[in-house]
């Protein structure tokens, strides 16, 4: 059979698996494979490699878009020496997004221009990195959301679009508490509001966590 047919064929079925980046790269990878003579394992190894470090690329930059970072940040970039007072050893345990997992929240305090909005950004991007779906926002934007959907009869439609996220970061300035009107069965048994630790918002499951930046 020749070269041509079989270059073709393997090319339809890459494409037909939507193995797109493979496709893309085929050519390359076959030289370089003719140059390095690697093993039939160790040519799968490479093959599978290339495909899924695309395919995480592709996923990050996708969970970036979605996420809506105000800016490009990352912890790497952070300056501790220059914010002695900010825990790096603390920093880096919540990148490792275990927070995410017990659905703690993060507050981060301190005076303007100390870098809390860098951190927040940077602890969403770590959280897209691992695979979660994160939201960056800020509480007027949030407040404001809550508030028309509510005055719309769909605050829990609204509710459960914040929560489907794992995490949400949260830009001050601080706000007035919301008070949503409970939803359900919530409005008897809890008399109009739920305290964020319990687990609900206004009788909405929350599955996730939020880190939260003062103005």
């Amino acid at each position: 059979m020749s070269h041509d047919l079989v270059h073709a064929r393997v090319r339809e079925h890459l494409g037909r698996l939507r193995l797109g980046h493979l496709a893309e790269r085929l050519d390359a990878l076959l030289s370089e494979a003719a140059r390095t003579e690697p093993t039939y394992l160790d040519f799968l190894d490479a093959l599978l490699r290339e495909e899924i470090g695309a395919k995480q690329k592709k996923r990050v930059s996708m969970g970036i878009t979605i996420a809506h970072f105000p800016a490009v940040k990352t912890l790497e970039d952070f300056d501790f020496k220059a914010q002695p007072s900010v825990d790096s050893k603390l920093v880096r345990e919540l990148a490792t997004g275990r927070f995410i997992a017990q659905a703690e929240n993060v507050l981060l305090f301190g005076p303007p221009g100390v870098g809390k909005t860098h951190l927040a950004i940077g602890l969403g991007r770590a959280a897209v990195e691992a695979g979660h779906s994160v939201l960056f926002t800020s509480a007027t934007a949030l407040l404001a959301a809550l508030a028309k959907a509510e005055s719309e009869g769909a605050l829990k439609d609204k509710l459960n679009y914040f929560v489907s996220f794992r995490q949400t970061c949260v830009k001050g300035p601080g706000a007035p508490r919301y008070r949503p009107r409970p939803i359900g069965a919530d409005r008897e048994r809890h008399g109009g509001e739920r305290q964020y630790s319990s687990g609900r918002v206004g009788g909405v499951a929350r599955a996730g966590a939020a880190v939260a930046a003062d103005a």
